[in-house]
């Protein structure tokens, strides 16, 4: 509840920036070999290889596999993320822009991109 409050998300510092993780269902489609390597190198039963480990991710229940998989991706990921702010502290990596969503100019911007196109395929 506190992290959802409004005063809580001005001047949020990226590291408790919870919105830039994917959440879980996104991760299930981002499956990472390496820390799935790691969770298999454990010795769960059932999971000897990383593929038995994206299985188990994959299960909409939560277990001890999933758990793991999640805690190590989640360590990875803070590892990366500390990497990045501090090169960008240093000066060596220049902060990402902003993302601007996707805008379309309506039908009358698809019927002309259709006309170019079209007059660049007959010709």
């Amino acid at each position: 509840q506190i992290r959802e409050h409004p005063w809580f998300k001005e001047s949020l510092p990226p590291y408790l920036d919870s919105s830039a993780a994917p959440s879980r269902s996104e991760a299930k489609h981002e499956f990472d070999v390496e820390i799935g390597a790691q969770v298999a190198a454990i010795g769960y039963k059932g999971c000897s290889t990383p593929e038995d480990v994206k299985a188990s991710v994959l299960l909409p229940t939560w277990n001890e596999v999933n758990v793991c998989y999640d805690l190590l991706l989640d360590q990875k990921r803070r590892r990366l993320r500390s990497i990045e702010l501090e090169e960008m502290r240093l000066g060596r990596v220049p902060p990402a822009p902003p993302q601007r969503p996707l805008t379309f100019g309506g039908p009358e911007a698809a019927a002309a991109i259709l006309a170019a196109s079209a007059g660049s395929v007959a010709g």
